[in-house]
């Protein structure tokens, strides 16, 4: 796993060999890393490097150390069983009596791969090796907590439910959805999302940020991931302010200061505003989510100066017009959440979970699209 920082080198320069920052080397018995995912997965607020190796039922977790080059396996989420179910590797391929029932139909004119296992297993009963070879990272059941969606070279899809430990069940969490308009995607694809904390009772502030590179897909071939954007919060740090660089370089900010926390995910909304140099009076729509924060229309002169502010709830802001002879000074206002959150998981025979694709995306919007989780559902335990 090679890691390049852009500290290291100029502004628009290409991360090439010659800065390349630290270079870590996978155990032997991941035989091979196929895919890398950063997430935040017990929500304390300090995100972790989880890859999937090639082995089935193999997965690493990598947490971050004092300095931007130390990271470093985690301990007890290494090890065999560590993960609970997720690295079970009973779970993970088919069953002696899958294969009796498969291969008792006629399988001359199927794929010559299943026409060769078939074959091997009525001849000495071997079960075919399995290789992991995708997965999804999605909160499936709203508790803010990532989940984890494992397919197989040969075998069933498993869904992975987070598990938390009772230390890591305390930690809070902040979501948004965002929302492009004109000349922004609707999904928002090529912003960056930096939302700045304070540490209860303190003056300690840190930040952290999620460049929102792709709608539900993820940056290789082997899954998807999660289209809310979550953040941990750990148990003790507050959100202050989220900025968002929209890809047209428009940089927009909301202040969080009457955010309160739920236990359930409940996105909210930042949609993109043109800046103008006359402020608009219209006012923004209602969308289905019950926390729909909308940003000022700020002057295309400065847009990124003014600091719109929150009332007491935490619901849908609407931009209300200022003196014609000061236009930067409009700050929003905050009306009632109108409408509770449609995003809710669907339950569905387990012979149905497999139609379910990473690459769908919602043809009307990003809230209607209703995850799917298998009765008896798997879980994988977290101990850090």
């Amino acid at each position: 796993m090679l890691f390049y920082f852009s500290s290291d080198r100029s502004k628009g320069e290409l991360p090439i060999t010659d800065h390349m920052g630290v270079k870590i080397k996978f155990p032997n018995n991941c035989g091979l890393a196929k895919s890398l995912r950063v997430i935040d997965i017990n929500n304390d607020g300090i995100e972790e490097i989880m890859i999937m190796c090639r082995n089935s039922a193999r997965f690493l977790i990598y947490e971050k150390g004092n300095s931007k080059e130390d990271w470093n396996l985690a301990e007890g989420c290494n090890d065999n069983g560590s993960l609970g179910a997720l690295s079970n590797f009973g779970l993970t391929g088919v069953t002696k009596n899958d294969l009796e029932v498969l291969c008792e139909n006629e399988i001359n004119n199927w794929h010559k791969e299943l026409f060769k296992i078939c074959n091997k297993f009525k001849s000495n009963g071997i079960l075919p090796k399995v290789q992991n070879s995708g997965w999804c990272i999605a909160d499936l059941d709203n508790d803010g907590f990532l989940d984890i969606v494992v397919s197989y070279d040969f075998g069933y899809l498993r869904f992975f439910r987070n598990n938390q430990s009772e230390r890591s069940r305390a930690n809070r969490f902040i979501a948004f959805q965002l929302k492009g308009s004109g000349p922004v995607n609707q999904y928002g694809i090529g912003a960056i999302v930096i939302l700045k904390t304070r540490a209860n009772d303190t003056l300690q502030f840190s930040k952290q940020f999620r460049e929102y590179g792709s709608y539900q897909h993820a940056s290789d071939k082997y899954g998807c991931k999660e289209d809310r954007i979550i953040f941990g919060l750990g148990k003790n740090s507050t959100p202050v302010v989220v900025k968002i660089r929209w890809p047209n370089g428009v940089v927009q900010k909301w202040n969080l200061d009457s955010w309160f926390f739920s236990s359930k995910v409940k996105p909210i909304e930042l949609v993109y505003l043109e800046p103008s140099a006359t402020p608009s009076t219209s006012e923004p729509t209602l969308s289905a989510f019950p926390s729909t924060i909308k940003p000022t229309a700020w002057p295309s002169t400065w847009p990124t100066t003014s600091k719109p502010s929150l009332s007491t709830s935490p619901s849908t802001m609407k931009p209300t017009p200022s003196p014609s002879t000061s236009p930067s000074t409009r700050q929003p206002t905050i009306l009632p959440s109108v409408s509770p959150s449609t995003r809710k998981p669907t339950h569905i025979l387990s012979t149905l979970s497999s139609t379910r694709k990473p690459t769908d995306i919602p043809s009307v919007s990003p809230s209607t699209r209703k995850p799917t989780i298998i009765p008896n559902i798997n879980y994988f335990d977290i101990i850090i």
